[in-house]
């Protein structure tokens, strides 16, 4: 292996954190299978982490932590598949009550139907995380990554669109979580800001979605806008926690303690917006 193969290993690593960056993760000491996840209201709906252990079904809201839950598996009296008026969602009857579940597409499709992965995970826990396990360790960085060496050690480059809070993705269908798990990049031909302003349509930019590169180090987290090549993030990694990552999906959002909550897009806009898996 060359000199550039172990040192880009360790900047992935760098990146990398036992809450997010692949679909197979531990919860309470508990292995663990997490899917990006959203609860339907009656007009709209939250975001958050939905995750399946041998012994639990916990989400985690992220736009409305109430919608939390956490249910020891005798407690959930149903699992299964749904669809209507074109939506598609798993149905989760615990607790005296029903949660409607739309999950995030895979955007690699290297995990099929997700919902059908979510079932077995419910039903073949052990089958469901050996096949997670097998596709994360098939994960290689995107070819729009670059590493460089600087004064301070690795540094590893991403082109990333950030904005503040929760940002989601619509397509020719409706909202991209909506789409169904045979969902690719062109369904996030648009971006919009929780309230539902439009932040990146056709090519343009608008105020409140910035672009550039993300640069991750040892120690420290900075994003760089392009063009003025101001700095918007700067901080220490102990500052930063990921809320919502999960292996497939193109965006992560993360807590800044001085940025606050911040939507990262790994993507380039040249040509069109064109996505990455985040992972």
């Amino acid at each position: 292996m060359s000199g550039a193969g172990p040192r880009l290993l360790l900047a992935v690593l760098l990146l990398a954190s036992p809450a997010a960056a692949q679909d197979a993760t531990t919860l309470a000491g508990e292995r663990a299978i997490r899917f990006l996840a959203g609860h339907g209201h009656v007009a709209d709906y939250c975001e958050g982490v939905l995750t399946i252990t041998p012994t639990r079904v916990r989400f985690d809201g992220v736009t409305v932590p109430r919608d939390s839950f956490d249910f020891q598996r005798a407690e959930v009296k149903d699992l299964k598949y749904g669809s209507a008026f074109g939506l598609h969602y798993v149905k989760l009857r615990a607790g005296g009550r029903n949660w409607r579940m739309a999950l995030y597409p895979d955007l690699e499709r290297r995990f099929g139907d997700r919902f059908a992965l979510l079932l077995r995970a419910y039903r073949d826990f052990d089958a469901a995380y050996a096949e997670v396990e097998r596709t994360a360790a098939q994960r290689r960085p995107a070819s729009v990554i670059e590493l460089r060496d600087d004064q301070d050690g690795p540094v590893l480059e991403f082109p990333v669109l950030a904005g503040l809070g929760v940002l989601w993705f619509e397509g020719p269908g409706g909202v991209t979580i909506w789409e169904g798990p045979e969902a690719d990049a062109k369904a996030y031909g648009e971006i919009r800001s929780a309230v539902g302003e439009t932040l990146y349509q056709k090519g343009r930019l608008r105020p409140g979605l910035a672009y550039g590169k993300l640069e991750v180090t040892a120690t420290h987290v900075r994003f760089y806008r392009e063009g003025d090549e101001s700095i918007v993030i700067d901080e220490d990694k102990g500052q930063m926690r990921l809320n919502a990552a999960v292996g497939g999906y193109p965006r992560v959002v993360a807590n800044f303690r001085r940025t606050g909550r911040v939507s990262l897009i790994v993507g380039t806009i040249d040509g069109g917006l064109k996505v990455y898996d985040a992972a």
